[in-house]
């Protein structure tokens, strides 16, 4: 669901001020695959130290998150057709799964091939999520004709 936009825009003398902010919710769905094969293809010592039989497989999860986004720009009009500009843009997403998130360092030696009984079933598959916000500048001239 996408809220409404908020765009304000103020001028005066040739200077122009625009700020916008967009919002949504909703659910979030996350995958985490880890691969059954490595570059040595025997079934028996499939995966690697990270990849077990306890989380081989591709796996998937939903919660609930957020965007949020804000920006705003600066514009100057230098003459009849060439106006410059300065901006600056932040993006805000909660309940984000990042690839480091996802990968359990745990081992349980008994599940190293040949597997042996015993243990805890580590490494896990995790969904540890964090939030993300990315940032940025834009600098231009346009030309009107």
């Amino acid at each position: 669901m996408e809220l409404t936009t908020t765009t304000v825009l103020i001028a005066f003398a040739g200077v122009f001020l625009i700020c916008f902010m967009k919002g949504a919710f909703g659910g979030g769905f996350s995958i985490v695959g880890i691969p059954l094969l490595s570059f040595v293809m025997d079934p028996v010592t499939a995966g690697g130290l990270l990849a077990l039989s306890s989380n081989i497989g591709r796996h998937s999860d939903s919660r609930f998150s957020t965007v949020s986004e804000f920006s705003t720009r600066v514009a100057y009009q230098l003459s009849p057709q060439w106006k410059g500009y300065v901006g600056y843009d932040v993006m805000y997403w909660t309940g984000v799964v990042r690839p480091g998130g996802a990968i359990d360092t745990v081992v349980n030696p008994n599940l190293i091939p040949p597997v042996a009984p015993g243990g805890p079933p580590r490494p896990a598959v995790q969904f540890s999520s964090t939030d993300f916000w990315s940032q940025g500048v834009s600098i231009g001239l346009a030309y009107n004709y």
